[in-house]
């Protein structure tokens, strides 16, 4: 019996960890002012709300018609000043929902990584494909579409451009640049 238990125990673990790797960290982006709303489904019934202060940072995956689900079902604030003395950002649980919380694509977003030479949009995942946007500042911010493999398809926050990166392009802080 005891087997029986490590081993779905390490199914479990196993199948959290790939889940959590596939996962986008982003940040909220949210024009409105207002606190983001998060629901119980895909357009479903708000069930909790991400507070208008602080830097908030989750991670998403399984995106559903414009929808993300937020991952291990809680966020945190990376402002460095909200840090414990052991420099740990304390997360905080979503309530409300038995079905898992979701946030819609155009409350979410992360800026590039890297110089502005370095930032290509382009028109499918590949490097091969061709680039459709090259010119970007350090202040343009995207909010994630689509992931497959290891691109990701994003809108520009103005709705101007959009075009597929690679994972590795992303700056999930909203309190840097990232190097």
């Amino acid at each position: 019996m005891k087997k029986v238990f490590f081993l779905f125990y390490l199914l479990t673990a196993s199948l959290f960890a790939v889940a959590q790797s596939d996962a986008l960290e982003v940040y909220i982006i949210d024009a409105s002012g207002t606190p983001t709303n998060v629901r119980n489904a895909p357009k479903g019934k708000v069930v909790d709300q991400v507070p208008v202060d602080g830097e908030w940072v989750f991670y998403v995956s399984n995106q559903r018609n414009g929808w993300w689900q937020i991952v291990d079902d809680s966020y945190f604030d990376s402002n460095p000043d909200n840090a414990d003395e052991d420099g740990n950002w304390p997360r905080k649980k979503l309530q409300g929902s038995q079905t898992g919380y979701w946030v819609h694509y155009s409350c979410i977003g992360f800026g590039l990584v890297g110089s502005v030479e370095e930032h290509k949009l382009r028109a499918a995942p590949s490097n091969n494909s061709k680039v459709v946007y090259t010119t970007f500042s350090m202040e343009e911010y995207f909010h994630p579409l689509a992931v497959k493999g290891t691109w990701v398809k994003v809108v520009s926050v103005n709705g101007k451009h959009t075009g597929w990166i690679t994972r590795d392009m992303i700056c999930s802080n909203p309190l840097t640049t990232c190097p």
